[in-house]
């Protein structure tokens, strides 16, 4: 949840990635105390920095693996959470690696969960245009589903359309920890997210 919810500063994960703003040094280095996957961390450090001076650094020690390949590989992914829908279009009529719609990073995160939890709509209705429910009812490696992303994200506009798509189905789906997206809104006290889910009348009041 503390990963989820974005808690650390840009210079936070910086720290903990071993990349310096400005610099072409990429490190990896994990912390013993902090749990995150390499694709997690990524992922918050492009959220934390602007995006082009994250792949330049990434980018500037391709030997050091993980992190450039995460990019360069599943372009998709990228083009989904940064909203660039001419791009995410090309490359799903295009194809070539890491362009299925159903390609998924390390923490099993779908083009559409990084759509839906970056509140990029355009590019959400496209991805589900070309993987229907399949997409829709992808999860996570810890259950959770798009809607989950949505709602911890407060991207109201994103949970009704989701919701209208998904039906109860989706709706009441939990993670593995049995918490649905209902649950996450209340922890994280999105109470708009929280009073629509409600009027969707899938959950008792």
């Amino acid at each position: 949840d503390w990963v989820m919810r974005g808690a650390p500063s840009y210079v936070d994960v910086a720290a903990i990635i071993g990349w310096k703003p400005g610099s072409r040094l990429f490190t990896p280095i994990v912390l013993p105390s902090v749990q995150m996957s390499q694709m997690t961390m990524t992922r918050m450090a492009l959220e934390r920095c602007q995006t082009q001076s994250v792949l330049e650094g990434l980018r500037g020690r391709r030997s050091e693996g993980w992190a450039s390949r995460a990019l360069d590989q599943k372009p998709l992914l990228l083009a989904a959470k940064e909203g660039r829908l001419d791009d995410v279009a090309a490359l799903l009529e295009g194809g070539g690696e890491g362009s299925d719609v159903f390609t998924r990073d390390k923490d099993g995160m779908t083009a559409l969960h990084h759509a839906c939890w970056s509140g990029k709509l355009e590019v959400t209705k496209l991805l589900l245009d070309y993987g229907g429910r399949d997409l829709l009812m992808a999860r996570d490696r810890t259950g959770n589903t798009v809607l989950h992303y949505a709602a911890w994200k407060d991207r109201l506009e994103t949970v009704k359309f989701l919701c209208e798509r998904g039906g109860e189905e989706l709706i009441v789906a939990v993670d593995s920890r049995g918490k649905s997206c209902l649950d996450v809104s209340r922890t994280l006290r999105l109470f708009n997210v929280v009073d629509f889910l409600f009027a969707t009348g899938f959950f008792p009041s």
